[in-house]
């Protein structure tokens, strides 16, 4: 297993209905403040959250490196 995917691979859905669902936005129109409403709300209903960018980041990882990362895919 290579190392982004061992990043995520403790993620568990409490809920085994619960299909993926993304959520994107742009850089400067409020893309913090929908990520934290959202992590907020799906916590409060008991859906797992990935914070993608925020992983990668806390790990070293940063976006201008992303595109070199073809197991990130995989993630996703």
């Amino acid at each position: 297993m290579t190392e982004i995917k061992k990043l995520f691979v403790d993620v568990v859905t409490p809920n085994p209905g619960y299909t993926k669902s993304f959520a994107f936005s742009v850089h400067k129109s409020g893309s913090s403040l929908m990520n934290d409403l959202l992590q907020q709300y799906c916590r409060s209903i008991g859906f797992s959250v990935i914070d993608i960018p925020g992983t990668l980041f806390h790990k070293g990882i940063f976006e201008k490196d992303w595109h070199t990362l073809s197991e990130l895919g995989e993630v996703i």
